[in-house]
């Protein structure tokens, strides 16, 4: 079993991972899809795509930081036990 400093420096490193793939979704938010389709550079359906792929992955990594949140839970709590 690792110790807990090895159980929280897999916590921390997996936390920054994910936080790194979440802050990549912002790609939606800071493309003007309304310019973009009015100039003629992106159709409908791309910004559709787009949409679609951002749901998925933001559902992703959602459900990675719940993970995540039950891990430090588990660890707090063992921590407050042992007090």
């Amino acid at each position: 079993m690792k110790d807990r400093s090895g159980i929280q420096n897999e916590i921390f490193n997996d936390w920054k991972v994910i936080c790194t793939k979440l802050a990549s979704l912002n790609s939606i938010v800071q493309n003007d899809y309304k310019r973009l389709f009015d100039d003629g550079y992106v159709l409908k359906s791309e910004i559709e795509q787009s949409l679609k792929e951002f749901d998925f992955h933001f559902k992703q990594r959602i459900s990675e930081l719940f993970i995540l949140r039950s891990k430090v839970q588990s660890l707090c709590e063992e921590v407050i036990e042992e007090a």
